[in-house]
């Protein structure tokens, strides 16, 4: 029996004050797949990752996460639900005073009752999985971009998220450390079996990693066209998302 989407969205209307970013948003995150939220700079993809990770309130509209409308829960209850997932954020979100591994092990710290040698254990574990086995002791600063990039994929994995939201991976790495960070994401899904949605308008990414895309126009403020994106490439009728998916000459 196949799984029920961890993520459903309906008639979601995203708005600082009256100004409102997107209108009438409705799609949903299967589980295993990975999931892109698409469209060109200024549309509103950081603004719908901060609605879905539990950070601002839809205006209107029903968010459901894992099976339960998540704004209509007690602020316990979201808790317990934002805890099984995982976020890589843009600029990392890594702690500059702390090392690489008291990173990883504030959220088993705070989380869970777990001794203090398995809490070691463990984060000596996460970083094996992201390329970055025995850097533990080491401060961001001391990392390159890329690796800063892998050390916060560890410690967004530092519960064994079901779901792990990524906002715009890519951004400031090399083309040659984006798409390890790509083929990484992709291992881990894999061996994890676990549910990704990633927010980029970078294109190597797109259509290296995802599923499935949801494309935000800016012009109507909506979502006009959801699918796989080498389909939507394929497919599409519309000028201003052919132009966004055939950037550098792709066709």
């Amino acid at each position: 029996m196949p799984s029920s989407p961890p993520i459903v969205a309906e008639h979601l209307t995203l708005a600082y004050g009256e100004r409102v970013i997107m209108n009438d948003l409705s799609f949903q995150v299967e589980a295993g797949s990975v999931f892109i939220v698409m469209g060109p700079s200024g549309c509103g993809k950081s603004t719908l990752l901060r609605h879905l990770i539990g950070l601002q309130k839809p205006s209107s509209g029903m968010y459901r996460l894992f099976g339960e409308d998540y704004w209509s829960q007690p602020p316990e209850e979201q808790t317990q639900l934002m805890k099984r997932v995982g976020i890589l954020y843009q600029r990392c979100g890594l702690w500059s005073s702390m090392t690489i591994a008291q990173n990883i092990a504030l959220p088993l710290q705070q989380y869970t009752s777990l001794p203090q040698k398995e809490i070691d254990a463990l984060c000596e574990y996460k970083l094996s999985l992201v390329g970055l086995g025995g850097y533990g002791n080491y401060y961001p600063s001391e990392l390159s971009g890329g690796m800063q990039k892998r050390a916060g994929l560890a410690r967004a994995m530092a519960l064994d998220p079901e779901v792990l939201f990524f906002d715009e991976p890519s951004s400031g790495l090399d083309p040659v450390s984006a798409n390890r960070l790509d083929e990484l994401m992709l291992q881990l899904q894999q061996s994890l079996n676990s549910t990704l949605v990633v927010v980029t308008h970078d294109l190597d990414s797109i259509f290296t990693i995802g599923t499935t895309a949801i494309y935000l126009d800016t012009a109507t403020k909506s979502i006009t066209a959801q699918g796989n994106p080498h389909e939507l490439l394929r497919t599409t009728e519309d000028p201003a998302l052919r132009e966004f998916l055939s950037r550098g000459g792709r066709r």
